[in-house]
């Protein structure tokens, strides 16, 4: 006995087994990389990859496919960094939308692919639109009409796809009377309403914006030979000239009408807005000869297009201007200012006998092009007489260009009522034409003298008047342009933060994207002049009131705009600290937890310091457990200079937020400070100390249902890729898919499959560090014995997809050769138990945790794990040697 005592006295270190315990660890908790991996709370994962919760257990995520798969988008512009998808109806259109750039992130280009929703495709090789000199971020928004908007900061940009609606079709079947209005029967796809030539051969389309493409949609074919023609409104003239390179897909063999079709032409930039004849609707008309058309001829339905994305106009929302003066000059001035405007017939202006040497002149508080004058039944004018208009210069009348009288009969001016128009100075080239000026001791208006080149007939009398504006020149947003991006609200487009006001919004009549004028459209401003950065709609209900409501950021403030229109909404600031840093990481998503027990519709974005969430009524955090990302002291620092790339979309089939970040940029090492004297090549996260990383290498993921993060690392053929962009698409049926796109040209379809386009899924979890004694747990050493693991059989798997466990004691990996180590063998997934139990010795050790991998490429959703049970002996440890 005495040399038992001696023996043990000598040696350095003894364990005694003290107890045994167990240890359970369902797959439940976070992946809390930001912690020490003994501080994770618990069931918490010190590391995860390609896995995420579903329901009470751990599952592999889903693959994704090429879309593109016969070539990359463009052998240049392969590098996507956003997409869109636009849809519309009626007819049918799916266009995916990318902006790519070059390698060195600049000359942008929208691309488009139009295979169906989610079939595989390529794009198209002809681009949408170019980016001009010092594009910024391209971004896209939906626009009333059916339409998209496309915003760079230096370009603001509007699209309708293949077809868009008509504004307006009049068809000439007289030529001594108007053109007939025909709009109601070709503006709708219905083959039972449709307009018949009978025998006229003039049609005028309109559209609110420049076009080169109309399609018609024929009825009853034309079997006569027929070339047609087609004229536009160029600037400055006033007459129709012939459009460019006429190309006529409704032809068949020399007869045009004879199939449905498009006819298109040479876009013109200088193509103008006017009015056709006595018409009263503005737009840009285009004038179309058909020559010899059978008169049974029938159209029943008529598009238009613009072949790319084009300038945002304004044009004229249809509201006439108030007169605010009428005079009239006759051997001295009398004010009819109040009868112009009563617009009854009992009140009027009395013209007595007007004389070529008297002057009518109306004066407006902006510019106008045009004049509508209702004349008094039977006090009109029935004598041979022209009429002119003159606008003032500042220093002196001058005329009108391009004058036309609505008012004319016959030769005989005011012979009826009618709108007397002409081009505005704006389209003459010469914009500082006209100026204010008093009248008659009145206020400074913009005037207009009317005379005429003979006598009018005794007693004309006006009852009412009104005048079309003239849409600001270019400098005043005629283009609306230089915006950073827009976003659809209310049935109306948005633009936001204009190049040189970056705290202003402007938003367009209701259901109008071309209409930035009159009382229905508006300007906001936000704050100071701090740039605005992102905005998005989300509906909650607040004390059993709905409320609408756009969430609009700044850099460090949030604000919210609500109300039901223009007239009642209200601005508030939500937060003046925290704000959207990256513009395309605001995501709209569905409901979530904000509360205990409150769920509300949510948007979230990237703030300076991490992730947000807001439900219209406060901003919260989201981020600590991956507050590493945001923090200054760790490798995984998001790269400061791309801290406003970060990109991220919600996919509501797995009730998620995914996040592209561009992950590490110093070189800090493991115990604080720079590692100055770069022992090794990589710093203590593997990132090499002489780069800088400048573009997405981590797809994060949060999952709005369990209030978790996990993370996702692709591959391709040559090794791992990360998404650089992502968004949502939707199939005919209205069901959503996520797509993404990577720097190798590739456009992929998510969440879609069992590999990364034929790349194996390698699925990882790490526990965080266990210490295992429940009762001394920093003082005891443990000793696993016993290992007993449930998981979903997967039957399809191959012999080669296991599952790998690796131990860690004390922050190395166990081995075998270690104090006769006894590992934990691969587990078979084929097997239909769902569990396997193993021994082991690992240990003893302070500090346990177990890592689980595989690569997966015939299994649905990888591995997927439920729990673990482990036996240990609790073991008595006298000496730190």
């Amino acid at each position: 006995m005495k040399r038992l005592i001696l023996l043990i006295l000598l040696l350095p270190s003894v364990c005694f087994a003290r107890g045994e315990g167990k240890v359970a660890f369902p797959f439940l908790g976070r992946w809390q990389p930001t912690e020490h991996p003994v501080l994770i709370d618990d069931y918490g994962f010190q590391d995860i990859q390609n896995l995420r919760r579903s329901g009470n257990h751990l599952k592999g995520v889903k693959g994704h496919q090429v879309v593109n798969s016969g070539a990359t988008i463009n052998p240049t512009y392969h590098y996507i960094r956003n997409g869109f998808h636009f849809t519309k109806n009626d007819p049918d259109e799916s266009h995916v939308l990318v902006h790519a750039v070059d390698s060195a992130g600049n000359n942008g280009q929208i691309f488009q692919n139009t295979t169906a929703i989610p079939n595989q495709g390529n794009f198209s090789g002809t681009t949408l639109f170019h980016d001009g000199s010092g594009a910024g971020l391209g971004r896209f928004s939906n626009a009333p009409g059916g339409n998209v908007v496309y915003c760079n900061g230096v370009e603001s940009r509007i699209w309708g796809g293949t077809e868009m609606g008509i504004a307006g079709f009049l068809l000439h079947k007289d030529l001594a009377e108007d053109p007939a209005d025909y709009w109601v029967q070709t503006y709708q796809n219905d083959s039972t309403t449709y307009v018949q030539m009978s025998g006229a051969t003039t049609v005028y389309v309109g559209s609110n914006r420049r076009i080169n493409q109309a399609k018609f949609y024929v009825g009853t074919a034309n079997a006569s030979v027929c070339a047609v023609s087609v004229y536009e409104n160029v600037y400055p003239g006033a007459s129709w000239v012939a459009a460019g390179t006429t190309v006529d897909g409704t032809d068949t063999g020399g007869k045009s009408l004879s199939k449905t079709g498009t006819i298109s032409w040479d876009f013109n930039t200088a193509t103008r807005a006017t009015f056709v004849e006595d018409g009263d609707q503005l737009a840009y008309w285009y004038k179309f000869e058909f020559p010899g058309v059978d008169a049974a001829t029938t159209i029943y339905y008529v598009t238009v297009a613009e072949g790319q994305f084009r300038n945002i106009e304004n044009i004229w929302d249809g509201v006439p201007s108030t007169v605010a003066a009428c005079l009239y000059d006759k051997s001295g001035v009398s004010d009819y200012t109040d009868e112009a405007n009563d617009d009854i017939q009992l009140t009027y202006v009395d013209l007595e006998t007007f004389t070529t040497s008297d002057e009518l002149i109306f004066g407006f508080a902006q510019k106008q092009r045009g004049l509508f004058l209702y004349l008094v039944n039977g006090k009109v004018n029935a004598n041979a007489s022209g009429v002119s208009v003159q606008q003032w210069t500042g220093s002196h009348w001058s005329g009108v260009t391009g004058l036309h009288d609505g008012t004319d009969s016959g030769g005989d001016t005011f012979a009826e009522s009618g709108l007397i128009h002409w081009i505005p100075s704006e389209e003459t080239g010469v914009v500082a034409l006209e100026a204010r000026r008093t009248y008659n001791n009145s206020a400074p208006l913009f005037y207009y003298r009317v005379t005429v080149s003979g006598n009018l007939t005794d007693d004309v009398q006006i009852y009412y008047a009104e005048g079309v504006p003239a849409q600001p020149a270019k400098d005043d947003f005629k283009d609306i342009d230089q915006y950073a991006f827009s976003i659809e609200y209310q049935g109306r487009l948005f633009l936001f933060g204009h190049k040189r006001e970056p705290h202003k919004v402007i938003y367009s009549a209701y259901e109008q994207p071309d209409v930035f004028n009159g009382d229905d459209s508006g300007v906001l401003y936000f704050g100071t002049r701090e740039s605005l950065t992102a905005a998005g709609v989300i509906y909650n209900v607040f004390l059993s009131t709905g409320f609408e409501q756009l969430i609009i950021t700044k850099a460090s403030e949030t604000y919210r705009l609500y109300g039901s229109g223009p007239e009642n909404w209200e601005k508030q600031k939500m937060s003046a600290n925290v704000g959207c840093v990256a513009p395309l990481s605001f995501a709209v998503c569905e409901v979530a937890d904000v509360l205990q027990n409150v769920k509300r519709n949510i948007a979230t974005w990237q703030a300076s310091h991490g992730f947000v969430m807001c439900d219209g009524a406060t901003v919260q955090d989201i981020y600590d457990d991956i507050a590493c990302y945001f923090d200054d002291a760790d490798d995984r620092k998001i790269n400061p200079d791309e801290i406003d790339d970060t990109v991220s979309w919600y996919d509501p089939d797995i009730q998620s937020v995914k996040a592209l970040i561009t992950s590490g940029s110093y070189a800090y090492d493991d115990w604080g400070g720079e590692d100055e004297w770069f022992d090794d090549s990589l710093n203590d996260w593997g990132i090499a100390w002489d780069e800088s990383q400048t573009t997405h290498n981590v797809e994060l993921e949060y999952s709005l249902k369990y209030q978790q993060w996990t993370k996702l690392q692709r591959a391709d053929a040559d090794g791992d890729m990360t998404l650089q962009c992502g968004f949502q698409t939707r199939d005919t049926d209205g069901r959503i898919y996520t797509y993404g796109a990577a720097d190798n040209g590739n456009m992929y379809r998510l969440e879609y499959g069992r590999t990364f386009d034929g790349q194996g899924i390698e699925q990882v979890v790490w526990t965080k560090d266990l210490l295992l004694d429940p009762e001394n747990s920093m003082l005891n050493l443990t000793q696993l014995k016993r290992f007993r693991m449930l998981f979903q059989p997967k039957p399809d798997a191959a012999a080669s997809e296991t599952i790998a466990i690796t131990h860690y004691g004390d922050n190395v990996i166990t081995t075998g050769a270690l104090n006769q180590q006894k590992l934990l063998d691969a587990v078979d997934m084929t097997d239909t138990d769902g569990r396997v139990s193993q021994t082991c010795v690992l240990g003893p050790y302070l500090k346990h945790s177990l890592k689980f991998t595989t690569t997966t490429s015939n299994v649905d959703d990888g591995m997927e794990l439920s729990g673990f049970i482990g036996l240990f002996d609790i073991l008595d440890r006298w000496s730190d040697d």
